[in-house]
C-alpha cells in the first residue's frame, strides 16, 4: 500500500511519534501526502475512509509501541465534500477539539474537480480556544499565515486563492 511505503521512509529517518501531539500528522505528514505525487490516492482513501483513516493513521505510527492506545474515535473525525463554486471543490475535515496552540480545528483540501491543484488549509488554535488562525502549508512545506478566522471560512479562502 502506498501509505505503508512513504511510512517506512519516514521511520527510516528516526522520527520520533509523539503519541500526544498532533502537530506532526496535521501540519506535515498529511500535508506531504495531500499535496505530493499521490495525493488523489491519498484524499480518496481519506474520503473513503473517513475517521477510520486518522485512527488507523495513529495507531500505524505507534504500531512498535505495545501499550499504545489511540486517544480519538472515528467519530471525532467528520469528513465531507463540498462544491464551493464551477472549478473549485473542498474535501472538510473536522478534527477533535485542538487541547492546545498550535493544533487544528479544521483540514480544508481545495482542488479541481480532478482533484488538481491541490492546496492545503487549515484552522490552528491561537492561545484560547475562541482565538483560532487561517493558515496554508505549501508543498514545499511553508507555513502561511493569513488572518484571524472570520464567520465564512471558505469565502475566505476563495478569495485567497483566486
Amino acid at each position: 500500500m502506498l501509505f505503508n511505503r512513504f511510512l517506512k521512509k519516514e521511520k527510516e529517518k528516526n522520527i520520533v511519534y509523539d503519541t500526544s501531539n498532533r502537530y506532526y500528522i496535521e501540519h506535515d505528514l498529511l500535508p506531504e501526502l495531500i499535496l505530493g505525487e499521490n495525493g488523489v490516492s491519498i484524499l480518496y482513501g481519506l474520503l473513503k475512509e473517513k475517521g477510520e483513516f486518522f485512527v488507523d493513521l495513529f495507531n500505524r505510527l505507534n504500531s512498535e509501541d505495545i501499550n499504545y492506545h489511540c486517544p480519538y474515535k472515528i467519530s471525532d473525525y467528520k469528513i465531507r465534500g463540498i462544491k464551493l463554486n464551477d472549478d473549485k471543490y473542498c474535501v472538510e475535515i473536522s478534527l477533535p477539539r485542538p487541547e492546545r496552540e498550535p493544533l487544528c480545528k479544521n483540514i480544508y483540501i481545495i482542488h479541481g474537480q480532478h482533484y488538481e491543484d491541490r492546496r492545503y488549509f487549515t484552522i490552528e488554535r491561537g492561545h484560547s480556544e475562541k482565538e483560532q488562525f487561517l493558515c496554508e502549508w505549501t508543498s514545499d512545506k511553508k507555513h502561511k499565515l493569513y488572518t484571524a478566522c472570520t464567520d465564512n471560512i471558505l469565502q475566505e479562502i476563495l478569495r485567497i486563492i483566486s
